[in-house]
């Protein structure tokens, strides 16, 4: 899960890790940002995280993060009113703004061809995402043998 790390990033997991970081990631967006909150694609919310953000580094870092912090405050009992507040007011805001400047659909025309989607899509291209986590996962370095284990 990305909140057992102390970076919303993906750098420097092994293939066990990635993958469950992209599972947890894409689910919490389609189920939370797109589901509860609206937040991505073409909602009519402007801004709008674009549902191209698998496709920009800075976005799945971004939204690492703030995923994290969600599960930080809803998934942990630990959570506050004030902090979830501030994470509605704050950080979410913050990263759709972010988010909305940087990955705009003329940026995004230099690495790919935005599509125009619904507005219950969470991605652009679900079958490309779930090819691309593959091969992410894929390229990573195996997990070190669990302490004990005879090989």
């Amino acid at each position: 899960m990305l909140g057992s790390r102390r970076r919303g990033d993906l750098a420097g997991m092994d293939r066990d890790a990635a993958a469950a970081a992209w599972t947890t990631l894409i689910e919490w967006v389609r189920d939370v940002l797109t589901g509860v909150c609206g937040a991505v694609g073409d909602t009519g919310r402007h801004p709008c995280i674009p549902s191209c953000w698998r496709r920009h580094p800075h976005a799945v870092a971004e939204l690492g993060w703030l995923c994290q912090e969600w599960y930080r405050l809803y998934g942990t009992g630990t959570g506050t009113p004030a902090g979830a507040g501030e994470w509605h007011n704050r950080w979410l805001p913050g990263v759709i703004r972010r988010l909305a400047k940087e990955a705009t659909t003329a940026k995004c025309g230099l690495h790919h061809e935005p599509t125009r989607h619904r507005p219950d899509d969470f991605a652009d291209d679900a079958a490309a995402l779930g090819k691309a986590v593959r091969d992410d996962v894929d390229r990573r370095r195996a997990a070190p043998p669990a302490a004990g284990a005879r090989g």
